[in-house]
């Protein structure tokens, strides 16, 4: 996860003899990252929303349960949580 803040002969060292694309490899690895720190990020904001949900029932529970569907359609990361912890408790 790390390879990123390497600088970029540091990565052509640990490439060896595959210098080609190093460039494009380092930026996929780094949008890819970014990606999964949105999704972490999405995820727990969510959690939270649910957690102030289930305390203080203000009657959200359906629109919660219709971003968590939305947002699970899209990240492994979100529907893990999910299964886990909400799954069973906005049902």
């Amino acid at each position: 996860m790390g390879l990123h803040f390497l600088g970029i002969e540091d990565l052509k060292e640990i490439s060896g003899d595959d210098r080609d694309g190093i460039r494009e490899r380092l930026d996929e690895k780094l949008q890819e990252f970014r990606l999964t720190q949105f999704w972490t990020a999405i995820t727990l904001i969510l959690s939270l929303v649910s957690e102030v949900e289930l305390h203080f029932c203000y009657g959200l529970k359906q629109r919660i349960l219709i971003i968590w569907a939305l947002i699970n359609q899209h990240s492994e990361i979100s529907q893990e949580v999910y299964k886990e912890r909400y799954e069973k408790l906005l049902e």
